[in-house]
């Protein structure tokens, strides 16, 4: 989010179809904007406000999700977990040697 905006959960009516779930809006700290209802729009309305431009802070916010993801898998595999065709590997590997 950028910096000062809060996002609040809020709770569908008891009336609503969606009723028990749960949905995210995004308020603005000088409270010009309210109820945004995405990241990427909250992130437009903020850069629009501040003079920069929209499309570079959504491809600078992409790449740091981009990253963390990134980052998340690396120490997954740091950490000895397999996914993928390495499982199977594994698995197969496993079972060659122990039996079913």
């Amino acid at each position: 989010l950028p910096p000062g905006w809060k996002a609040i959960e809020q709770a569908y009516g008891p009336t609503s179809k969606s009723a028990g779930q749960t949905y995210i809006r995004f308020y603005s700290s000088n409270g010009k904007h309210k109820a945004v209802g995405s990241i990427k729009g909250a992130l437009i309305k903020d850069a629009n406000d501040r003079g920069l431009d929209p499309d570079q802070e959504i491809r600078n916010w992409e790449q740091n999700v981009n990253d963390e993801k990134e980052a998340k898998q690396k120490e997954r595999e740091e950490a000895g977990f397999l996914e993928g065709r390495d499982l199977e590997d594994a698995i197969e590997c496993f079972r060659a040697r122990h039996g079913q």
